[in-house]
């Protein structure tokens, strides 16, 4: 054997699964380590746990006040990089995570996870958990954070949205507001907007002073820019065929058909009693929306 030898770790870093933009520095969290890109110059840098990180398998990142970058791993662990010194921090013992979904660090330097068994909070030193059973958080499956400017947390879960305020819970539902969905898997900060990201159900807005707005708007213009785009496509296609075949008589042809039918079907089913119809649920009032009483 050679003694003296140099020991590379060659790993895969193409799967991005977390950015966070420092200055001119982006960091990346991959499943092959860590990699700093300079954008002043295009390079890159590779950090893997040669240099000190917990584990290759990063899942997300996000970058302190201080400069600190933070790194939630898949064996349960965050690393803090301050530059030069790496750390490492095992989870508390009572968050009993499968997996960290989302890293946020608040304004006073904590950091906040998001994990499939509740809300972790780290302020350096002591670990603080949050779930269903010792607060408010609606749901335990915790997908997103995102911190406002008055250092509120939201969290998108599987079961809606939290906001923490560092004392108390709000939470906002399909039931008690005009959130599109209740599986909120990515929640934005811009301003004094709230953007939720759903599964299934759209974007929605929640603006400043408890207004909701956005998932109709968003869906009434996908509908329109969907009815343009089949006109356009109608008015392509008859631009195409030739002027002097003309389609009124066929469909007078095929309504006299349909009026035909539609008579012996009436009259084949005038001795029946009609099927009742059903009822659309009434919506709720938007007036009693976004207005949730605190738990």
């Amino acid at each position: 054997a050679q003694d003296g030898g140099v020991w590379r770790i060659y790993t895969r870093a193409s799967q991005v699964r977390d950015l966070a933009v420092d200055g001119d520095f982006v960091w990346a969290a991959t499943p092959g380590g860590v990699v700093r890109w300079d954008r002043s110059d295009s390079s890159y840098r590779k950090y893997t746990t040669m240099n000190g990180l917990s584990s290759n398998r990063v899942l997300a990142v996000a970058v302190d006040g201080l400069g600190n970058k933070w790194f939630a791993t898949g064996i349960q662990t965050v690393s803090r990089f301050d530059g030069s010194t790496w750390t490492t921090y095992p989870l508390d013992e009572n968050l009993t995570a499968d997996i960290i979904r989302a890293i946020a660090a608040d304004k006073d330097n904590h950091v906040w996870l998001a994990t499939s068994a509740g809300v972790g909070e780290f302020d350096g030193v002591d670990w603080t958990t949050y779930t269903t059973e010792n607060s408010a958080l609606v749901d335990d499956s915790v997908l997103d954070i995102a911190v406002d400017g008055e250092n509120n947390k939201w969290f998108g879960t599987n079961g809606g949205v939290s906001m923490f305020d560092g004392d108390a819970w709000t939470n906002y539902t399909t039931g008690n507001s005009e959130l599109a969905g209740d599986i909120v898997r990515a929640v934005a900060i811009d301003g004094d907007d709230k953007w939720f990201g759903t599964w299934g159900d759209g974007v929605t807005l929640f603006g400043p002073g408890g207004r909701a707005v956005g998932t109709g708007a968003l869906a009434h213009a996908s509908k329109v820019a969907s009815r343009a785009r089949t006109a356009s496509r109608s008015t392509s296609s008859s631009q195409i065929r030739s002027p002097s075949i003309s389609t009124t008589g066929i469909r007078s042809s095929r309504s006299r058909c349909r009026s035909s039918s539609a008579s012996m079907s009436t009259s084949a089913s005038s001795n029946r009693n009609p099927s009742p119809r059903r009822r659309s649920s009434p919506r709720r009032a938007s007036s009693q929306r976004w207005q949730p009483s605190r738990p």
